[in-house]
């Protein structure tokens, strides 16, 4: 049975004298028996503590090694693995000898050295305990679920504390009956530090392992009696409950011998030198905390000056890193993003790639520096800012809709309405069909273009166009063709006493109007009344009237009379043409013939005084001739703008062509001419082709007798090839400007 009994952790060391008697040693076992059977009554637990200390226990034990103060590390022995509550070391100051007990919650096992003292050093007694936050006291103890731990016969010593153990003689005191005693071996002890406290003295406390979680209640230390080369038996108490297969002590392992810890019964208490220590780490702390914050200040204050007006440390723009740079270098980088980004967009599966700016956007300058350099705020000085900051940029999605679809689609894009146009030649309308238009909804480009501006890169923009049906269809617009012939091809005649009229459709087809009404898809087919009102009595006074002719006098720009263009005539006008409008407008809109009589009455021709030209110092101006005597051309202009040039034949040296301005003041298709010689002769032209004269007997006209030109030799007029002739006679009314110079 020896080899089940797990020693205790290495016990402390007293001082022993190998010359004390046998008798005090008995006694002595048969006082510390008793303590300890008091002590593991105390300590008991439940069992949910126990297997909750018992574990976390156990991990410390994994984590730290167990070193005992002057002397090498414990060796290992067949421990129990369930770690015990606590670990009591009782030391009883003896003058020559002192016995040192450990013991366990679980009682599993008692071993009593016996040490050699060392003469003329006291010994202090103490209680080993764990590390707690707040020790339970020692009445307090809980006790464990487990079954109580039977005692021995020999100590039937009642329940109390160590100091209430009563002192037994070595001789009276019963061996205990244990079933298998534990295997002691004597071992010598490290010196004792000289200083120690009194035997009176409350024990300090100071913990044999690491880190153990419950303690044993506190005992008063007791005097041992003098003891001299006595050994001291193993002592087993009874255990609670019997222990699991796993803590049973390996084979071999029971009769080795345990090298008992030295206290240090001279250092100074425990509480004390934690609080030091906790004090001195709490102070290194804050101080090693303040240099941080003081460095990290420094460090934020020299950034902060260092990026005052700059983009902060961190900052982005639209998705490129803008640190450090000025108001002038962001504008910078945000114009070069702008010229470098592209919308790819696919439209009806034609795809075309747009830049920003063929889309209409620009980019807004200011509101793009002022957000990246934003002071505002209350942590504006804060250097980091670690955020991406998009493009401000100035987007107007009509003018992004408009710049796709006038690409995509030009003109197509827009719906043309059916019309109805004349034709002139046949006197008849017809119907011109229009087209459909497109459209795009461009919403998919604005968001590419916003993801542009975070610095994001757009998929293709898909879009598929939709059709714009026009307003008025074909079908429409041939109901409109065929209501306006049916309205011309009716009859409307006008009579008089002595003629008789029909309009013509050609006459009426000017006052027909087409008006497209969207709302119904129709063309609304009316007349034009303004222009019926003013055309239809000159129509009647040609045809059913003999109207006056009205004499025309010329003018030139000085007020100065050029010549009578029409000497009037006096003539007959239609006097009702007010009834025969009002007539006209009710039947033509209704597509109903009619025949109306009208009224004349005569009227005598008036004077217009008529001014031409003036407007000879402007491109396409007034029309004038230009003779050079020098070159002998003739030159057509219309204000500064030249039209045609000629070769002529001028007067000759005795006969020279009269110099100034003047005006064709008569026309003539075909003359005769007759003078005077230079001889004295006479001359007579019969046939004298295209006639203009500007003074007097000059003009100019055609000379078909003449074969080359470009010389002097007429009688003063200006003589040109009749091609030439009649080309100005065509394009020179009366009244046209000549000027003739060398």
């Amino acid at each position: 049975m020896a080899d089940e009994t797990k020693p205790s952790q290495p016990l402390a060391k007293a001082p022993v004298d190998d010359d004390q008697p046998t008798r005090q040693m008995s006694a002595l076992k048969g006082e510390a028996l008793a303590a300890a059977e008091a002590e593991v009554a105390k300590s008991k637990v439940t069992t949910q503590d126990k297997a909750a200390v018992a574990d976390k226990t156990a991990e410390q034990a994994k984590a730290t090694p167990i070193y005992r103060p002057g002397s090498k590390p414990a060796p290992q022995t067949n421990r129990p693995e369930e770690p015990t509550d606590s670990e009591i070391t009782l030391v009883r100051p003896v003058t020559e000898a002192a016995v040192v007990i450990a013991s366990t919650p679980t009682a599993e096992s008692v071993v009593a050295e016996v040490v050699k003292p060392q003469p003329a050093e006291p010994v202090t007694a103490e209680i080993m305990r764990p590390k707690l936050t707040q020790p339970p006291k020692a009445a307090e103890a809980p006790k464990p679920a487990a079954a109580e731990t039977p005692k021995t016969p020999a100590a039937e010593t009642p329940k109390s504390t160590a100091a209430e153990t009563p002192k037994t003689p070595a001789a009276e005191t019963p061996k205990p009956q244990a079933t298998a005693p534990v295997k002691t071996t004597a071992v010598q002890p490290a010196p004792v530090p000289p200083k120690a406290a009194a035997p009176d003295d409350k024990p300090a406390l100071k913990p044999l392992a690491p880190a153990p979680l419950t303690s044993a209640p506190k005992t008063p230390a007791a005097t041992a009696p003098d003891i001299k080369n006595t050994s001291v038996d193993a002592i087993k108490p009874v255990a609670a409950t019997e222990k699991p297969e796993q803590d049973k002590a390996k084979p071999g392992t029971a009769d080795k011998p345990e090298k008992p810890s030295t206290p240090k019964a001279a250092d100074k208490p425990d509480k004390p030198r934690k609080k030091g220590t906790r004090r001195r780490t709490l102070v290194g702390l804050l101080i090693a905390l303040l240099i941080i914050a003081l460095s990290g200040a420094t460090t934020v204050a020299v950034a902060a000056n260092r990026y005052g007006g700059q983009a902060k440390i961190g900052a982005t723009l639209a998705g490129v890193s803008v640190t450090g740079q000025t108001e002038e270098e962001l504008v910078q980088t945000a114009n070069t993003l702008v010229a470098g980004m592209n919308v790819a967009i696919d439209v009806d599966g034609q795809q075309k790639t747009f830049t920003l700016q063929q889309l209409g956007i620009t980019l807004d300058q200011d509101s793009t520096t002022a957000n990246v350099l934003d002071t505002g705020g209350r942590f504006s000085w804060w250097p980091f800012r670690f955020t991406n900051y998009p493009l401000t940029l100035n987007c107007d999605a009509d003018a992004v809709r408009q710049a796709v679809t006038d690409s995509f689609f030009g003109d197509a894009q827009y719906p043309v309405d059916s019309t109805v146009e004349v034709d002139e030649s046949m006197a008849a309308f017809s119907a011109v069909p229009g087209s459909d238009g497109k459209s795009l909804d461009t919403t998919a480009v604005i968001d590419a273009v916003n993801q542009l501006a975070k610095g994001e890169t757009p998929d293709v923009v898909t879009l598929q166009s939709t059709v714009l049906p026009a307003a008025i269809q074909l079908a429409a617009a041939q109901q409109a063709v065929d209501t306006a012939n049916n309205m011309v091809a009716q009859k409307y005649t006008f009579s008089s006493e002595k003629k008789s009229y029909t309009l013509d459709a050609s006459e009426m087809a000017p006052w027909v109007t087409f008006n497209a009404n969207d709302a119904t898809g129709t063309i609304d087919v009316g007349i034009d009344q303004a222009a019926m009102a003013e055309q239809l009595p000159g129509i009647l006074n040609s045809k059913v009237a003999n109207p006056p002719v009205n004499r025309r006098i010329l003018y030139t720009p000085e007020g100065a009379q050029i010549a009578i263009e029409t000497w009037g005539q006096s003539g007959t006008v239609v006097s009702n043409s007010d009834a025969a409008l009002t007539a006209l407008e009710q039947a033509l809109p209704a597509a109903q013939s009619m025949k109306f009589s009208v009224t004349t009455k005569s009227q005598n021709y008036s004077i217009e005084k008529v001014q031409v030209g003036g407007a000879y110092d402007q491109p396409h101006g007034s029309k004038w001739i230009d003779v050079s005597q020098k070159t002998f051309k003739v030159t057509l202009y219309e204000g500064t703008t030249m039209i045609k040039q000629f070769t002529c034949v001028v007067g000759a040296v005795r006969t020279p062509t009269t110099s100034g301005t003047f005006y064709i003041n008569r026309k003539y298709a075909v003359t005769s001419m007759s003078g005077h010689n230079l001889d004295g002769s006479t001359y007579h032209l019969s046939y004298v082709p295209w006639t203009m004269y500007f003074h007097n007997g000059e003009a100019l006209h055609g000379a078909p007798w003449r074969s080359s030109f470009g010389y002097r030799g007429s009688h003063g007029c200006v003589n040109l090839p009749v091609s030439a002739a009649k080309y100005i006679f065509e394009w020179a009314p009366l009244g046209t400007r000549v000027v003739v110079h060398f």
